[in-house]
């Protein structure tokens, strides 16, 4: 009897000390979105908002090392190489298949490692380990990371330099997706650097080359105003491309809801709208006018709708920079308004034709 329990004990003493270890090394909190590839491997993956995806891998332990791929085969193909170190700790190299079998180091191939290692867990039976990569990293040898379905190599072996001995690997289809909240991040992203360039420069080069020109009207074989046209109708198509990425959450939802969110929010989504009601009528009568039209005051329509769009454009830019990137970009913002302000008012005061030569520029 007692033998028997002296084998229960040194029995359950070596299951505990296998269990007990354990060596875990940074972060290895698993992203949210997961799909398994086979009994044994999952990968948890998150799209990051710096254009970056992070990767929890969790594969069964190998003897010398984990590769994961991606590609329809080996040759050619962008390879992270994770390899079980026989004194402890795991490290990860950004690879290249060039020859057959044998994956190569970015930084001997003149690439750049660009795989962080952020964390892992080495346990008895499998390991977890994570991961961030840049999306698109610029280096020839690898693969641009992004939404959709993606083709993935994996393979576990005992000796890192040569595939053709691995244990196990598979090619396998996966599909990445983003979270809703990421993508209508960067959509606002995109939506205020857009307004920026439309409202915070292609505007103001338009107003300030059409008060030079005006001065040299006499001169040109063209309309002075052709220009400013030309200019100012590119800045509306491209506001009302900026205004729809954020106008319709789904087709038939709408996204601006303006009881939502601080009070500053809630007035630049009123003026976006009023600039969006705007715009369409400057248009107009900017058409109108150049035509000549016999509508009466129809260049004072016109310049008064301009005026005011441009005035909702600018206190929009400083509210708007406000929120990107937390506020980052605000005083930037701040400083370069209220200098194409100052050099609107001065060319204006300097170029100001006579009352008498007013009437000729319409």
């Amino acid at each position: 009897m007692m033998k028997y329990l002296c084998l229960l004990l040194l029995f359950l003493g070596v299951a505990f000390c296998r269990e007990q270890y354990i060596e875990t090394f940074g972060d290895i909190s698993l992203p949210s979105h997961s799909f398994s590839i086979g009994k044994g491997f999952d990968i948890h993956y998150q799209f990051e908002k710096n254009h970056s995806i992070t990767l929890g891998i969790v594969f069964k332990k190998p003897e010398r090392f984990f590769a994961l791929g991606f590609g329809k085969q080996m040759l050619n193909s962008d390879v992270w190489l994770f390899e079980l170190n026989p004194d402890g700790g795991l490290t990860v190299d950004d690879c290249f298949f060039k020859e057959r079998d044998k994956p190569t180091k970015d930084v001997l191939l003149g690439g750049t490692n660009d795989v962080r290692l952020i964390g892992y867990q080495i346990r008895p039976d499998y390991v977890i380990a994570k991961v961030n990569r840049a999306l698109r990293t610029g280096d020839k040898f690898d693969q641009e990371l992004k939404p959709g379905n993606l083709d993935i190599l994996w393979a576990f072996g005992d000796d890192k330099f040569d595939m053709s001995q691995a244990d196990s690997h598979d090619h396998f289809k996966a599909s990445f997706i983003k979270d809703e909240e990421l993508i209508w991040s960067e959509r606002g992203d995109k939506h205020g650097l857009i307004n920026l360039l439309v409202w915070g420069f292609l505007v103001d080069v338009g107003i300030l080359l059409m008060r030079f020109l005006r001065l040299k009207r006499d001169q040109l074989s063209f309309d002075f105003r052709i220009p400013h046209g030309i200019i100012m109708f590119t800045g509306f198509i491209l506001t009302n491309y900026a205004a729809s990425l954020m106008i319709w959450k789904n087709w038939y939802e709408p996204y601006l809801a303006i009881n939502k969110g601080p009070l500053s929010a809630n007035i630049h989504k009123i003026f976006g709208l009023g600039i969006v009601v705007a715009a369409p009528l400057v248009v107009m009568g900017g058409i109108l006018t150049f035509k000549r039209v016999n509508i009466p005051n129809i260049r004072e329509i016109h310049m008064s709708f301009g005026y005011l769009a441009y005035i909702l454009t600018k206190i929009n830019l400083l509210l708007g920079s406000h929120f990107y990137e937390n506020g980052k970009w605000r005083l930037p913002v701040i400083m370069w308004v209220f200098f194409v302000l100052s050099v609107h008012y001065r060319l204006r005061k300097a170029t100001k034709p006579p009352m008498k030569e007013r009437s000729k520029v319409q």
